[in-house]
């Protein structure tokens, strides 16, 4: 009785033991948590790279199906009247006789008062194609014809370079550090700035067009917000971000409400020149001064690093 007692006993404290090693040895939650969250991210990001891609390439191919007609005027609204403000030298309006100050009345006996209803009407002419335009110039009526060109748009096609240097940049730091700190982060900057370089609206503004739109200008207003952000937590977060949760959103605050200044003004405002052009320019002021900012404090990070592996 006492040696089938003992032998239970010890097949019991085996037991134990061997529940022990298992609990000890099995992937604790946070481990397999972990696990399905780089995975998560992982696809999610392969998706996005994938739809950005095929978007750029389409994009890519409509640009040069779609000629943008041009007459080489800057013409600026005053009023109800566009005026020319600049005239190119050896332009198709220089050509066709179209002097600085002239004010355009009509286009094909069709009335022209702002900036959509005239490039309505150049895009309803077409490139290589004649065009009369009605002008008035110190009170006198005058017509000219316009010879229309394709707008020079081979700049682009430099932007689209950048893109792929930017998103190769971003693929190979993911692929080769993927674990790293601020490796994925890294990754989603550069994926955000392929999208702004290479997305480029060809001025249909068709449904595609507008999404190839949308898609630059959040590009553009997101890029800079991310590069700060990625700055103030590489390659160790801030002491200051930690004390205040509140500082990362308030980085993205500004971007988000440029956006959303660009989405009420193009939905309520009259669509012209002079809007698209504030537009752009106050975007391009906020693009500078957060990457003026980013770059300060890289500059302040590179003289107080304890060490040279992180400068």
């Amino acid at each position: 009785m006492e040696r089938a007692s003992s032998s239970l006993l010890a097949r019991n404290v085996q037991n134990l033991q061997l529940g022990t090693e298992a609990l000890t040895t099995a992937p604790s939650f946070s481990s397999v948590n972990r696990e399905f969250q780089v995975r998560f991210t992982a696809a999610l990001l392969i998706l996005v790279t994938a739809a950005a891609v095929v978007l750029g390439w389409i994009n890519f191919q409509k640009e040069q199906e779609f000629q943008i007609p041009y007459d080489g005027v800057w013409w600026t609204e005053h009023g109800s009247n566009l005026v020319a403000d600049r005239v190119e030298a050896n332009g198709p309006g220089e050509k066709a006789g179209i002097r600085r100050g002239d004010m355009l009345a009509a286009i094909n006996q069709h009335v022209v008062k702002d900036a959509s209803g005239f490039e309505r009407q150049l895009y309803g002419v077409g490139a290589w194609s004649k065009a009369t335009y009605s002008l008035i110039r110190n009170s006198v009526p005058v017509d000219t014809t316009v010879i229309l060109v394709p707008a020079e748009r081979s700049f682009n096609s430099w932007l689209r370079l950048i893109a792929l240097i930017y998103l190769s940049i971003g693929v190979y730091v993911l692929l080769r550090r993927w674990t790293a700190p601020g490796s994925p982060h890294f990754y989603i900057f550069c994926l955000t700035s392929f999208v702004f370089y290479a997305f480029k609206y060809t001025g249909k503004l068709n449904d595609f067009d507008w999404t190839i739109y949308w898609g630059n200008v959040a590009a553009w207003l997101l890029q800079p917000a991310l590069f700060l952000h990625f700055v103030l937590i590489f390659p160790e977060k801030r002491q200051f971000l930690r004390k205040n949760g509140w500082a990362i959103p308030a980085i993205y605050l500004p971007g988000l409400l440029l956006l959303m200044r660009r989405i009420l003004a193009l939905r309520f405002a009259q669509a012209s020149e002079a809007l698209r052009w504030n537009l752009d320019r106050l975007d391009w002021a906020y693009l500078a001064v957060v990457f003026v900012s980013a770059a300060g404090v890289l500059l302040y990070n590179y003289w107080h690093a304890s060490t040279p592996i992180l400068r």
